[in-house]
């Protein structure tokens, strides 16, 4: 999001707090578009041709990868698609992959698309309307093109939409009221286009809204009142638009708001004292407004506030003593405002502030708070004021041998990197501060008059900026090898080079960078073996080097750095054990290792990472069982472990996971029952255990899982009958028990199932017949009984099924009587296997 690389925000809680909303989603619709397509099931003709229709449209024969398309080969080979259990196409995942052109209308076909992610690609023109069309569509990502025009009212119509993700194109005109009626929304991002008018007042409706980023936009008007009933909001950032009017005081009812962020905007008037009611609110950023008067002191009662900035406003009178209570503040930027009388001592008790400012103009009197003198990044210099008891500081100034040797570091990456063809390189090797470099953040060694990135001052000669703290080069055209002079940046606090085309290894030396929190090296084509030097760098808390050709083990090393809370390295080569090491990781919350070639058992000590919220270890080659220690992560929301060999039990124990949302087991030799102790996920959305060996009954408990949208059992070895307590399952989208042992008739009443898109009984032994209450399903789109042992006529009703576009009777099934002539529509069957007339004819 924009404030958190803009304005240079790098606590691990507000990244992983931006990001964290949409990742459970995906996580939680992924299993929708994994399931194994039957032998049977054949791709429709509309399918394929949509696909071509895109291939030929964007420059297909250069994109980046282009394994199969166009080939003889099942869709699902296709680099980028997924198909559903009817080989209809459900996903297309094709994120910077160099696609060129405009967006085919043809797309619009793909009946069964669920997920569709296009961003980070060259795309152009409009969006076309026939997108809405997509009436199965979950998630929408067309970020980081060039697309222009309007958001086409027809969008109005995805009313299965959670995710719509439009940011950083050149869309314009207004946001269409017609997005009101996507009930289903939980995120949009239409940040960083030129979206005008205001802010319609129907996005109030959007009652499972978790995120909205419209930033950086031309709106203009007051932020309608209609957005306070959003009660499931968790993040808000309208900044950088032409928004005026007040800050409308009913924002204080989002008790759920952990993100808002109104900068850079035209609000006046004060600050609403019931701001102070947000009681899970993180970052607060209201600065570059037109706000007056004072800071209301209920400000002191967000207790779990890490990020404060109400720079560059208009405020006055004295700052609250009460802020003093803010314990886990790590950023306080109150400067350029007209704040008078002394500093409260009570600033000194936030032990965890590493960045103030409060220069800028600001007349205060009196002393220093002396415990702020510790503070690495401020700006208490410029106040001219002693620390009190000491008598007055001195400030720093002139060049150094430091920054001179830095910025030759910076010349050297500028260089071994291909800088003249960068995407931007603006003011790199000239005569400009380094600071107005772009991607460089520094910190200020003078009192000159030139604003600097941090909300500091700056002077015009580059030999009076400090150290560099933070390259954001990320997505950049950057070619080449890292070079080693990055060691000489020794105060470097988040070196992003991800999104790049960066060949060679890492540089060992990186590890001397002792200050680093964030190392990004993401999304390259990096080789050799991650350095054990890293585990020198002590303050690190976040690190990515997914998506490049690493090789080799991960270092046991890792484990000692104990403030680290990602560890990202998805997406390599790396083979070898997961290291126990890694269970020292205290403050870990995210350990992604996926598709990598992993070998050997998940290590125990993993149940000791006690903050974890994702544990992703799926497409490895893990084996032995799923160790029970796994059962005390108790903030664990995410658990893939699919794609392994994992064998044994699954542990009884998971069911003490109550705050899991997405657990996915398939594609291992998992044997034994299925623990009926799985009904206490509560929160559970998704639940993915085919693809094994389980057996016995299926649970009536799983019944109690009221959230659950996906549930996909198939090709297993369960018996017994199928529970009608799975009926309760209200939510439910998909139901997938095909390929079992399961015996006795089918249930009348899954027909309460009135969101089921997908009902898959085939393979089985059920008996019976068809239950006429199945044609109460009116979302019912895929229906799948072949080769069981069911018998009795089709039932008419099936043909209130309109939304049908799959279906399988056949096999070893022995009806009597004629099909429905309804049925005769159906886009992929198998009715001729059947051999009985349609009713009506001869």
């Amino acid at each position: 999001m924009r404030y958190l690389r803009n304005s240079g925000y790098c606590t691990l809680q507000t990244a992983v707090r931006a990001a964290a909303i949409l990742l459970t989603l995906v996580a939680a619709l992924g299993a929708t578009v994994r399931a194994p397509a039957t032998a049977s099931a054949q791709t429709p003709s509309t399918d394929r041709d949509a696909l071509v229709a895109l291939y030929r449209a964007t420059d297909g024969a250069n994109w980046t990868n282009n394994t199969s398309w166009l080939s003889q080969a099942p869709l699902d080979e296709w680099h980028g698609v997924t198909t559903d259990s009817t080989g209809r196409v459900s996903g297309l995942h094709l994120t910077e992959n160099e696609l060129h052109g405009a967006i085919p209308p043809e797309l619009g076909a793909l009946a069964n698309l669920e997920a569709v992610d296009l961003s980070d690609n060259q795309l152009h023109g409009a969006i076309p309307p026939e997108l809405g069309n997509l009436a199965n569509l979950e998630v929408l990502g067309l970020s980081y093109n060039q697309l222009h025009g309007a958001i086409p009212p027809e969008f109005g119509a995805l009313a299965n939409l959670e995710v719509l993700s439009l940011s950083d194109n050149q869309l314009g005109g207004v946001i269409p009221p017609e997005l009101g009626r996507l009930a289903n929304l939980e995120w949009l991002d239409l940040s960083e286009n030129q979206f005008s008018a205001a802010i319609p007042p129907e996005l109030g409706g959007l009652a499972n809204l978790a995120g909205v980023d419209l930033s950086d936009n031309q709106l203009h008007g007051a932020i309608p009142p209609e957005l306070a009933t959003l009660a499931s909001l968790e993040v808000l950032d309208l900044s950088v638009n032409q928004l005026s009017g007040s800050i409308p005081p009913e924002l204080g009812a989002l008790a759920n708001l952990e993100l808002l962020d109104l900068s850079g905007n035209q609000f006046s008037g004060t600050i609403p004292p019931e701001l102070g009611a947000l009681a899970k609110l993180e970052l607060l950023d209201l600065s570059g407004n037109q706000l007056s008067a004072a800071i209301p002191s209920e400000l002191g009662n967000l207790a779990k506030l890490e990020v404060v900035d109400l720079s560059d406003n208009q405020l006055s009178g004295a700052i609250p003593p009460e802020l003093g209570r803010l314990g886990n503040l790590e950023w306080l930027d109150l400067s350029e405002n007209q704040f008078s009388a002394a500093i409260p001592p009570e600033l000194g008790d936030l032990t965890n502030l590493e960045l103030v400012r409060l220069g800028g103009g600001n007349p205060f009197t009196g002393c220093i708070p002396e415990a702020l003198r510790a503070i690495p990044d401020s700006d208490l210099d410029e106040l001219g004021l002693p620390f009190c008891g000491i008598g007055v500081g001195s400030t720093i100034e002139g060049p150094t041998p430091t920054a001179i040797s830095e910025k030759a570091a910076l010349i050297a990456l500028y260089h071994a990197t291909d800088g003249a063809n960068w995407t931007n390189n603006t003011n790199w090797l000239s005569g400009a501060p380094i600071d107005e470099w772009h991607g460089v953040t520094a910190h200020s060694r003078s009192h000159g008059r030139s604003r600097g990135g941090l909300g500091g001052y700056l002077s015009v000669d580059v030999s009076a900026t400090g150290p560099v703290t933070q390259l954001w080069l990320g997505d950049n055209q950057l070619r080449g090898a890292i070079p080693l002079e990055l060691g000489r940046l020794t105060n470097l606090g988040v070196l992003d080079l991800s999104t790049n085309q960066l060949q060679g290894e890492i540089p060992p030396v990186l590890g001397r960078l002792s200050d680093l929190q964030w190392l990004l090296l993401a999304g390259n084509h990096l080789t050799g073996a991650i350095p054990p030097e890293l585990d020198s760098l002590s303050n690190l808390v976040r690190l990515d080097l997914s998506d490049n050709l690493l090789r080799g083990t991960i270092p046991s090393e890792l484990g000692n750095l104990t403030n680290l809370g990602s560890l990202t390295l998805s997406g390599n080569q790396l083979s070898g054990a997961i290291p126990a090491d890694l269970g020292r990781l205290a403050n870990l919350e995210i350990l992604q290792l996926a598709d990598n070639l992993l070998r050997g058992s998940i290590p125990p000590e993993l149940g000791g990472l006690a903050r974890l919220r994702w544990l992703v270890l799926s497409g490895n080659q893990l084996g032995g069982s799923i160790p029970s220690e796994v059962s005390s992560l108790a903030h664990l929301r995410s658990l893939w472990l699919h794609e392994n060999q994992l064998s044994g039990a699954i542990p009884p124990a998971l069911g003490n996971l109550l705050n899991l949302r997405s657990l996915w087991l398939s594609y291992n030799q998992l044997s034994g029952s299925i623990p009926s102790e799985l009904s206490n996920l509560a929160h559970l959305r998704s639940l993915g255990l085919h693809e094994n060996q389980l057996s016995g009954a299926i649970p009536p408990a799983l019944g109690n899982l009221l959230n659950l949208r996906s549930l996909w059992l198939s090709y297993n070895q369960l018996s017994g009958s199928i529970p009608s307590e799975l009926s309760n399952l209200a939510h439910l989208r998909s139901l997938g028990l095909s390929g079992n042992r399961l015996s006795g008739s089918i249930p009348s009443e899954l027909s309460s199932l009135v969101n089921l898109r997908l009902l898959g009984l085939g393979e089985n032994q059920l008996s019976g017949e068809i239950p006429p209450a199945l044609g109460n399903l009116p979302n019912l789109r895929s229906l799948g009984l072949s080769d069981n042992q069911l018998h009795g006529v089709i039932p008419p009703e099936l043909d209130r099924l309109d939304n049908l576009t799959s279906l399988t009777l056949g096999g070893s099934n022995q009806f009597t009587g004629c099909i429905p002539e309804g049925l005769r529509d159906v886009e992929d069957n198998d009715l001729a296997e059947i051999g009985l007339p349609f009713c009506g004819t001869n």
